[in-house]
């Protein structure tokens, strides 16, 4: 190797905050003391000493015995072995994962990707009812893992999926035989939505304010709530029964509404009309219906539901899927439906 003032400046060797050791430590000939030992069993989870049940009985007798050598050599060899696997494996969370066969998985449980100790890691569908994230950067195979999730039978045979998808990958699944029967896809085109509709049992009051507040939220915009829900109010009514007005008759009423020029209803209108407006063009005709049993017949039955949007932006997407959510919680939560 050539010498380079790089390669000639001495490493420091690494250590982990303030604590009194260090890996350069781990030295042929040097023995390391009890409190050495006891540190890099019980503060060092990383490294994972304690999963070895024999790790653990070569610990204790080292700090017993700490001038034998042939347990002074043993057990550096181990922690040196383990140091370079964890080096190899890179990952920040490996001293969080429970030593391998501690867990007692459910017979509902889903194994999705296996842990560095080499236990199985997933999701159990009795406890599907919250809320799972699956966060990364692009590229990061989210989508694989949520493919490999929802192709699971028992899992769709259990509950409703819906999937809001704005690439095509997620169709795939349907080629799949045990799952063909358990999977409808949607155009976004195809929806079939009646805005101002309650759910069966739900009360048009706390419906009503429920959709104002959804358009105010997922749009930001709050403080042209009061103004929409006044609009919302009178559209409802007179409506008849059976019959409700549409997405597009609110955008109309509030476009009708001439405040004064230059005051702050005038900025409120403008600000949710430019919403309702952006939204009713982007999405088509789906809003554009004064009676529609579409989500009543979609979450009657299980199953994976995909709908695919990929020229939606990400706002109004996200209005939807909310829209979805809200519906089917208000749903259960004044019919007191059990969620399955």
């Amino acid at each position: 190797m050539f010498e380079t003032s790089a390669n000639k400046r001495k490493h420091p060797t690494y250590r982990r905050g303030k604590e009194p050791y260090s890996l350069g430590r781990l030295q042929p000939n040097r023995n390391l003391t009890p409190e050495q030992v006891a540190e890099l069993m019980l503060k060092r989870p990383e490294l994972r000493l304690a999963d070895g049940p024999g790790n653990l009985q070569l610990a204790q007798l080292l700090t017993a015995i700490p001038e034998d050598e042939h347990l002074q050599e043993l057990f550096q060899l181990i922690t040196r072995t383990q140091v370079g696997q964890t080096i190899i494996c890179d990952d920040p969370y490996l001293g969080a994962y429970p030593p391998k066969g501690s867990i007692i998985y459910p017979s509902d449980f889903l194994g999705l990707a296996t842990m560095p100790t080499g236990d199985p890691t997933g999701l159990i569908i009795s406890q599907l009812t919250g809320n799972v994230l699956f966060i990364g950067r692009t590229k990061s195979a989210k989508t694989s893992l949520l493919m490999v999730l929802l192709s699971y039978p028992q899992l769709l045979k259990s509950a409703r999926i819906v999937v809001f998808a704005k690439k095509r990958e997620l169709r795939d699944l349907s080629t799949k035989p045990e799952l063909r029967d358990l999977i409808i896809t949607f155009k976004l085109e195809e929806l079939v939505l009646c805005y101002f509709q309650p759910p069966t049992g739900v009360p048009e009051t706390a419906w009503n304010n429920e959709i104002t507040k959804l358009i105010a939220q997922c749009y930001g915009r709050y403080s042209a709530q009061r103004l929409m829900g006044d609009k919302v109010r009178e559209l409802m009514a007179k409506h008849p029964d059976g019959v409700y007005p549409t997405l597009r008759q609110l955008a109309g009423v509030i476009d009708a509404f001439k405040p004064h020029f230059g005051g702050r209803e005038a900025a409120y209108k403008d600000s949710i009309e430019w919403c309702l407006k952006d939204l009713l063009n982007s999405t088509g005709s789906i809003w554009d219906y004064s009676y529609s049993d579409f989500l009543e017949q979609l979450y009657s039955q299980a199953g994976l539901c995909i709908v695919e949007a990929e020229a939606v932006a990400p706002e109004h997407l996200t209005f939807i899927a909310v829209y979805f959510m809200r519906w089917i919680y208000f749903k259960r939560l004044y019919t007191s439906e059990v969620a399955s």
